[in-house]
């Protein structure tokens, strides 16, 4: 049986998803959301192993979140009254939007809700004039690298971290109108 999604806008910074049965609003991260961000953050990240660097995710506190979604923005996803995932974001030049700290709490995940998280940075690119879309993910997480190629992001660089002589994430791009971005 296909996919049944259901999405009605219910103006700017909010839309409603149905899902496989889950309901959940799509909208501007507040401020005040920080600590809820941050605890789908920590639920989200802490799923992984060990990691070398350490998660930055998991050494970030409610005034860093906080600071994150004034200086740039974010997007939540609320089932209920409850923070269940996220993305924060912010200009990194001229035209190229940053996508950061995408988490979605275990209890959800493998629902779309990241997909549409991701969705909807385009969405903001778009508003915001941006032609450009990029994301940092570490190369052994194999299951984002696969999801944002899903969602048409390409591999673009390798940089080398200079405390670790080699990579240990990468610069995943596209284009805001879905080709591939610079």
């Amino acid at each position: 049986m296909g996919e049944m999604t259901s999405v009605l806008n219910k103006g700017i910074g909010e839309t409603m998803v149905v899902h496989h049965g889950l309901t959940y609003a799509l909208r501007t991260a507040r401020p005040s959301d920080a600590s809820s961000v941050l605890a789908v953050q920590y639920a989200a990240y802490a799923l992984r192993e060990e990691a070398d660097p350490p998660y930055q995710a998991l050494i970030e506190g409610a005034d860093d979140v906080r600071a994150q979604i004034e200086g740039g923005g974010g997007t939540v996803a609320v089932a209920g009254h409850r923070i269940v995932g996220c993305i924060r974001f912010r200009e990194e030049g001229p035209g190229v939007l940053l996508g950061m700290r995408l988490a979605v709490h275990p209890e959800f995940q493998r629902r779309g809700i990241g997909s549409r998280l991701i969705r909807s940075l385009d969405a903001y690119a778009r508003h915001r004039h941006c032609h450009t879309l990029h994301l940092h993910v570490r190369r052994s997480a194999d299951h984002l690298i696969a999801m944002y190629r899903r969602c048409g992001f390409e591999i673009v660089e390798h940089p080398t971290d200079p405390d670790y002589n080699h990579p240990v994430f990468l610069v995943m791009s596209k284009s805001v109108d879905g080709t591939r971005g610079i």
